[in-house]
């Protein structure tokens, strides 16, 4: 999911990890901002762009858009 406000982002991508810790489902749906789609068209990789610091898992994403 892409996000364009930020706020929506500090929303979905914890919301996703309450709703897992609660035991009720597991989403692990990547949430990213628009500007965070820059990085990787400008050549930096994902440990660059701390996409492993988010709560979703979005470095399968970030393989597909390389293809």
């Amino acid at each position: 999911m892409i996000a364009t406000c930020p706020f929506c982002l500090m929303q979905l991508e914890p919301g996703q990890i309450k709703i897992k810790h609660a035991g009720e489902k597991e989403f692990d749906l990547p949430v990213l901002h628009h500007v965070d789609l820059l990085g990787p068209s400008l050549g930096l990789e994902a440990d660059e762009l701390g996409f492993d610091l988010r709560g979703a898992d979005s470095l399968h994403l970030l393989e597909k858009m390389g293809d």
